[in-house]
């Protein structure tokens, strides 16, 4: 799904949300369900996340977060492994853009997973601004199994019909 920059402002500001369910109430007459509503949210959330360039991946060999950090240098950022915290943060003093003046600071922290060990944790820094801070994943100790189903003769909930 593509949204134009204002389309996600105004999904972010709280009294459009509101207008625009009255909207729905008031002209088809019914009620957004609460299922509806919590969808709504998670999208919108989905959207801020992709929009502000946000991702943490846990993959099966490997923990990586990308940050879209293209308004900060390197020299400006910095990734550091605190216990089972992984900091980064980024601080440019103030700087004229194309609409005035503006100084930007940020900090995010992310759990290192049980299975990373924080000692193979390397960062890097792409053309176009985006910081990955990644490693790779020890191999799971068990073996991968194919766990037998059963089948029990009687229903899981009162009064539920066999298939």
């Amino acid at each position: 799904m593509f949204l134009t920059m204002n389309a996600a402002r105004r999904l972010r500001q709280p009294a459009h949300t509101a207008k625009f369910h009255r909207h729905v109430q008031d002209r088809q007459n019914v009620q957004i369900q609460p299922q509806k509503a919590a969808k709504k949210q998670c999208l919108i959330e989905m959207i801020k996340c992709k929009m502000e360039g946000k991702e943490m991946r846990l993959e099966k060999d490997k923990f990586s977060v990308n940050l879209d950090v293209k308004h900060f240098s390197p020299e400006e950022l910095k990734v550091k492994v605190q216990g089972d915290m992984i900091e980064i943060h980024g601080k440019h003093e103030e700087r004229q853009d194309e609409h005035g003046f503006i100084a930007r600071e940020f900090s995010r922290k992310y759990r290192i997973p049980d299975d990373v060990d924080p000692l193979t944790i390397t960062s890097s820094l792409s053309l176009d601004g985006v910081l990955t801070v990644s490693a790779p994943r020890k191999p799971s100790d068990a073996p991968e199994r194919t766990i037998p189903i059963t089948r029990e003769e009687k229903p899981a909930i009162a009064g539920a019909q066999r298939k």
